[in-house]
């Protein structure tokens, strides 16, 4: 009976034994370490916490950032290094002498194909230009072009001013212009020449684009056309007739006057209206038209149509020419013998013929009526007469 409780015994000591070196062994695998007999006991109704493991999160993989080392006129700052997915920041700040075309980035993927991405700026502020782009799984290598800037110079213009909305700008780059004429101009036409003296052209929304060099810009203004009234006056018998009854400052002006039968221009005055301006026109000669430059004022055309009162006929008689002058306001007759051409300053129409063959117009004598007619008629004084009539009046006895 001993032997039997004995072997029972062992039996459990080596039961004991054998899970004690099984919780030694699980322990050393896992790093922990556990109490012999001694086990946490989980009371019923105990909210147990569930801890899921995580795997350990992987390093990221940093790309390099390379900057072009032939940037000219710039600034560039941006990290040397970034993640794929992350967004990377450029800055640029160019000097007062050039200006930033563009900025791009330039990478390899795995296949040695190549791709670029190209930056807009996000915003600009003392610092400079702010760009940014998004890290691909690559190396990448930015690039930035910059260009000189030129003066844009403007000129002063008769007339008005000039605005430019750059006075320095690159090639390309637009120009905007806008001019302001002063009180009575406006404005023409703009004129922009390079510095080689090629001439831009503008834009009909008064806008240019830069070449490659310098320029000036001048603005054409020319003064306002405004018309002024011409008033046409007359004393005596006549007509006047004008090329228009308004003109501009600066235009000429014809004016043609047209004396009625016994009359005939005296004088052509213009006048202009304007305080101060005085005498446009004054002329005494006559002449089929008259032609005069527009003040710039209202002008008043005075003709004056005068009577004629002398008479100068040529009379032919025993192959000699004789000329007989007739004031018919006075009754007065001279006679001119021989007569080689009209009597000097006598201030009327002149009526002749020449004796120059089948063709000459008739000679001419006077009439009773004091009024030329062709020699031959039956009312007609002959010559002769003529001579008497003058030693009447030479006597003192009046012609009739």
């Amino acid at each position: 009976m001993k032997r039997w409780i004995r072997c029972v015994l062992d039996f459990v000591m080596l039961v004991v034994f054998s899970m004690i070196c099984a919780q030694t062994v699980m322990a050393t695998e896992t790093g922990t370490t556990t109490e012999p007999f001694q086990q946490d006991v989980i009371k019923p109704g105990t909210e147990i916490d569930i801890v899921e493991e995580t795997e350990p999160e992987a390093s990221k993989v940093l790309y390099r950032i390379v900057l072009d080392d032939m940037i000219e006129g710039a600034q560039v700052e941006c990290p040397d290094q970034a993640a794929a997915g992350e967004p990377v920041p450029v800055l640029l700040k160019a000097d007062e002498d050039h200006s930033i075309r563009s900025v791009v980035a330039h990478y390899y993927d795995a296949s040695f194909e190549g791709h670029q991405i190209e930056m807009d700026p996000l915003v600009e502020d003392e610092d400079g230009v702010h760009y940014e782009f998004i890290m691909p799984d690559a190396d990448v290598a930015v690039f930035v072009m910059t260009e000189v800037l030129n003066d844009v110079t403007v000129l002063e213009s008769d007339g008005g001013t000039v605005i430019a909305s750059r006075d320095r700008a690159g090639f390309n780059d637009s120009v905007a212009l806008t001019a302001e004429p002063e009180e009575g101009y406006q404005f023409v036409s703009w004129e922009v020449y390079e510095k080689s003296g090629s001439q831009i052209s503008v834009q009909s929304d008064d806008t240019f684009f830069m070449g490659f060099e310098a320029v000036t810009v001048r603005a054409i203004f020319e003064k306002l056309k405004v018309d002024y009234s011409i008033t046409l006056t007359q004393s005596g018998e006549g007509t006047i007739v004008s090329s228009g009854e308004r003109a501009n400052a600066g235009e000429t002006v014809t004016v043609t006057p047209s004396a009625q039968s016994g009359y005939r221009l005296q004088r052509i005055t213009v006048t202009a209206n304007t305080p101060g301006a005085g005498v446009v026109l004054e002329d005494t000669e006559e002449k089929e038209s008259y032609s005069f430059t527009m003040p710039e004022g209202d002008v008043t055309v005075h003709v004056q149509f005068d009577k004629i009162t002398d008479h100068v006929v040529r009379v032919i008689s025993d192959d000699k020419q004789h000329i007989v002058q007739l004031n018919t306001d006075t009754n007065e007759l001279a006679l001119y013998e021989p007569a080689t051409g009209y009597p000097p300053n006598h201030g009327g129409n002149q009526r002749e013929s020449q004796d120059d063959g089948d063709d000459a117009p008739a000679p001419l004598t006077v009439q009773a009526d004091n009024s030329p007619v062709d020699a031959g008629s039956e009312t007609g004084f002959s010559f002769t007469e003529i001579l008497r009539l003058l030693l009447l009046q030479m006597l003192g006895f009046s012609w009739n």
